[in-house]
């Protein structure tokens, strides 16, 4: 075996994944080798009142089995990276939950027998995909934007934020990159 055997791709069932995880959610999006959108969703992590959600093992669970490494499936997972905004007001309570988030979400990669997430700053997805890193409420207008070129379905902007994140990964892993990173 060579060492280029390995960088062979199944573009039948390779896929990436992109999720964009908050306290109380965790959005995903699945794109395959060939650059089409395969499926994307949310996972509640926790319910209106902050308890975990019930199913929330189980759903995140499944998504991770069902990427599972041994089916042959995922290529790399991309996870919005947690980050405290220069001269905003620092939340370092909320800091750490999202850390925790991170952290589960590598242990369930981790479970799945898949490579460890690689973790983007927000700022840099937002740049190589959308263009430019402005104002909040612009991002999110084109993130949605962005994602309605993959599906014309309802998203909620996390679920816009994470089919960017893969389109990303997807363009870092696979894709012809035009520019250095």
């Amino acid at each position: 075996m060579s060492d280029t055997d390995d960088l062979i791709i199944d573009i039948d069932k390779e896929v990436v994944i992109g999720i964009d995880a908050d306290t109380r959610r965790i959005a995903y999006a699945v794109i395959n080798i060939t650059g089409t959108l395969e499926r994307f969703g949310t996972v509640a992590r926790r319910d209106s009142r902050g308890r975990y959600a019930t199913d929330y093992v189980d759903n995140i669970s499944s998504l991770f089995g069902l990427l599972d490494k041994s089916s042959g499936r995922v290529f790399r997972v991309y996870v919005e990276d947690c980050f405290l905004a220069s001269g905003a007001q620092q939340n370092v309570r909320t800091l750490k939950s999202l850390c925790r988030v991170t952290g589960q979400i590598e242990l369930f990669a981790h479970m799945a027998g898949i490579q460890r997430p690689a973790f983007v700053e927000p700022g840099d997805w937002q740049f190589h995909v959308l263009g430019q890193t402005v104002d909040r409420a612009k991002l999110k207008a084109m993130s949605m934007e962005h994602a309605r070129e993959f599906t014309d379905e309802e998203l909620t902007e996390h679920e816009a934020d994470a089919i960017c994140i893969a389109d990303y990964a997807w363009r870092k892993e696979v894709g012809s990159l035009k520019y250095e990173v």
